[in-house]
């Protein structure tokens, strides 16, 4: 896999695109001692399934001995309309939790997540779209203005770098969920929400995994192409409150 251009799915396979992200996010969650519930008993996977007391369901529920309970809405990540689309569901499943309008099961046993997150195939890679050349653009702290951009990571509450427009759609989730605990009086909340990144995103040598372009030759001097689920966990940015935290799973593998 190229990384600039994005984890793209398997087209000659009669499995959909959704689900071949939900299969690449399962496996690189259970690197990392997490259990991962898929929502419907048809899945392509055969995997196990979590319940919910509403009618509609993200996709996946993940438990970790650190972290607790993770819910996701996932999207394949190739299409920017529907993580559009995922950033509005997500918050709508974080707000019914709220809300008490819909409970979570594992084996009839109802669970509580505690945070909620829109993931996509392009997770591992520590964003949400493809093309990191123009669609998803790789930044730095030094390519932050001085403030509060800086002071977050400085922090702990945003990774060592990030992707723009990943960065924008994270941050309109937090606004879409301020809105609604705004228009109810003395609201508590329960659960945080936010996005699946990556730990790549505090690599110092990131941008050493992006080609170059050599100028005189016209032509790409560096390719990267290498497969992030073995070498990066999966890390969360999310927003509980007023509070951002930047959370990596840890780095302790299930024993084979």
């Amino acid at each position: 896999m190229k990384i600039v251009e994005g984890w793209s799915p398997n087209e000659n396979v009669d499995i959909p695109r959704e689900d071949q992200a939900k299969r690449r996010l399962s496996e690189w969650f259970e690197r990392y001692n997490a259990d991962v519930y898929w929502e419907k008993e048809d899945n392509s996977e055969g995997r196990d399934i979590f319940e919910t007391s509403g009618a509609t369901k993200p996709d996946l529920l993940v438990t970790h001995p650190n972290l607790g309970i993770l819910v996701c809405e996932v999207k394949a990540g190739t299409d920017g309309s529907q993580v559009y689309r995922g950033a509005a569901q997500i918050v709508q499943y974080w707000w019914d939790y709220e809300c008490d309008k819909t409970s979570y099961f594992i084996d009839s046993d109802q669970v509580k997540p505690n945070v909620f997150l829109l993931a996509t195939g392009n997770s591992p890679l520590g964003r949400l779209y493809n093309d990191a050349n123009t669609k998803d653009r790789l930044k730095t702290e030094e390519d932050m203005s001085e403030g509060r951009a800086k002071w977050a990571v400085r922090n702990n509450e945003r990774p060592q770098t990030e992707h723009t427009s990943s960065e924008t759609t994270t941050g309109i989730i937090w606004q879409m969920a301020k809105q609604r605990i705004s228009q109810k009086d003395d609201h508590e909340q329960s659960a945080g929400i936010g996005s699946l990144y990556s730990s790549i995103l505090d690599d110092p040598n990131i941008k050493s995994l992006y080609p170059t372009i050599d100028e005189n030759a016209g032509t790409e001097s560096k390719i990267s192409e290498f497969d992030p689920l073995t070498k990066y966990n999966p890390s969360i940015n999310y927003k509980y409150g007023s509070d951002i935290d930047w959370v990596v799973l840890e780095k302790t593998h299930k024993e084979s």
